[in-house]
């Protein structure tokens, strides 16, 4: 019974791999049939209808692998993303201090953690999250990018450059950084670094909203 419950688990990880979610899906379910109290099930099942924006479905698969593995803190970072993307950001925000609460070293618990504290427009407590996660890892381009958005919204642009210089130094060829880094290039005044990369921004990604107007703005300048 537990070599066909791996078997089932293997076939439904080739099947994820290959972005056929409906046989991988026919597969974890299979296996869960044999355990259903198996956390790990629960979680990938959990994981398939996250990519397939079933939130409902992800929510309940996700809530069964806590509440059996109640001290794993990918469960609570796969509930607090969850809860996100319902905009319960209150109940998201809880989620991932009960993470961190086993975990305090887990940087995308804390990333995730300012992406909820952003998304609820509390800037410094978003950046004091995502610092944690710095602290823990300097390579992710997306701590940097979120941070200087961050520093941007509060209207401290040099903040907000430096670290989306920082980010676009780790992923060159991300068209929406040159295109935040670009706005906050306006809003400090500095219309020549501007230009420069609103520029870059359509070349990499056309159809950014709102790109063309800015760069019509700067065109006498």
């Amino acid at each position: 019974m537990i070599q066909d419950i791996e078997n089932l688990i293997k076939k439904g990880d080739k099947h994820v791999t290959n972005f056929e979610y409906e046989l991988a899906i026919d597969c974890y379910e299979k296996a869960l049939l044999i355990e259903p109290d198996d956390a790990e099930i629960n979680n990938k099942l959990g994981s398939i209808y996250f990519a397939l924006n079933d939130y409902d479905t992800a929510l309940e698969y996700y809530e069964n692998a806590q509440l059996l593995f109640h001290t794993n803190t990918e469960a609570y970072n796969n509930l607090g993303n969850i809860y996100l993307k319902k905009q319960d950001l209150n109940k998201s925000i809880e989620t991932f201090k009960k993470s961190l609460s086993f975990d305090n070293n887990n940087y995308l618990t804390h990333y995730n953690l300012g992406c909820v504290y952003t998304e609820k427009l509390q800037y410094k407590l978003a950046i004091d999250s995502y610092k944690k996660a710095l602290d823990i890892n300097k390579e992710d381009y997306r701590i940097y990018h979120n941070i200087g958005f961050c520093y941007g919204s509060i209207k401290n642009y040099d903040k907000g450059i430096e670290n989306l210089n920082i980010a676009i130094k780790l992923e060159p060829n991300n068209a929406i950084i040159h295109f935040n880094l670009g706005i906050l290039y306006i809003d400090n005044s500095q219309k020549e670094e501007a230009k420069k990369h609103l520029l870059q921004a359509k070349l990499l990604n056309k159809s950014i909203k709102g790109i063309d107007e800015h760069l019509d703005n700067l065109k006498d300048c």
